[in-house]
């Protein structure tokens, strides 16, 4: 789960970093998301405003069954 601060509604793109495809993106409602993978893959997830082109990304996740969260400041 991701849930972000200093940022409205931000626009999360999930990248399978094995095959290079881009899985998905999305512009989330509010200031919590929780990506979804389709494989056991590496993915990188880049998530920010493109309106004001702020962005960070976050390399070398592996999908888990065990809840988290990671908080991303803006």
């Amino acid at each position: 789960e991701l849930q972000f601060s200093g940022i409205e509604n931000p626009v999360v793109e999930v990248t399978n970093e094995t095959t290079g495809e881009l899985e998905y993106i999305v512009r989330t409602k509010g200031n919590v998301f929780t990506p979804k993978a389709f494989s056991m893959d590496s993915f990188s997830i880049r998530m920010g405003d493109p309106e004001t082109d702020t962005w960070k990304i976050l390399e070398g996740l592996k999908p888990t069954e065990e809840a988290g969260r990671l908080e991303i400041q803006f």
